[in-house]
């Protein structure tokens, strides 16, 4: 987790009505979603294939992998995980955030997501779960966490 002191730097999104964060570690770029060409066989919340600035990424449809409701996805988070880059297809990118050590509660996992994927909640006005991106997707590719 990339950490100052006693900050952690995330950016924080949304899909549907949830939202989330990640560790700035993982971030690569933002885009415009784009129209992704589906893959046979994959799983639901596998998009499909999408080309960023020349790149074949997978395509994540969020709101599916996080138990929201199908609708528009505008903007594509590329990020890193285990080696790999994925375009994470999101609602809204809200903000790159700076956010106190102290505001991270303990936060049980939530219903659909997988073990290990909620760190933490953030409490703010407007609270969010801090995600962790590895043992979110880990699932979709059959990849063992921890």
């Amino acid at each position: 987790m990339t950490t100052e002191g006693s900050e952690i730097r995330v950016l924080r999104c949304r899909s549907g009505a949830l939202e989330w964060a990640i560790n700035e570690g993982h971030l690569r770029e933002i885009a415009p979603a784009s129209p992704a060409a589906r893959v046979p066989g994959a799983p639901a919340a596998v998009q499909g294939i999408v080309n960023v600035r020349g790149a074949l990424l997978v395509s994540i449809d969020t709101r599916a992998l996080l138990g929201q409701s199908p609708g528009d996805l505008v903007s594509l988070v590329v990020v890193e995980v285990a080696g790999r880059r994925l375009a994470l297809a999101v609602d809204e990118v809200e903000d790159l955030q700076v956010v106190p050590i102290e505001a991270l509660e303990p936060a049980d996992r939530s219903a659909g997501l997988p073990e290990g994927s909620v760190i933490a909640l953030v409490r703010e006005a407007r609270p969010f779960l801090l995600l962790d991106i590895e043992a979110l997707v880990a699932p979709l590719f059959g990849v063992p966490t921890g």
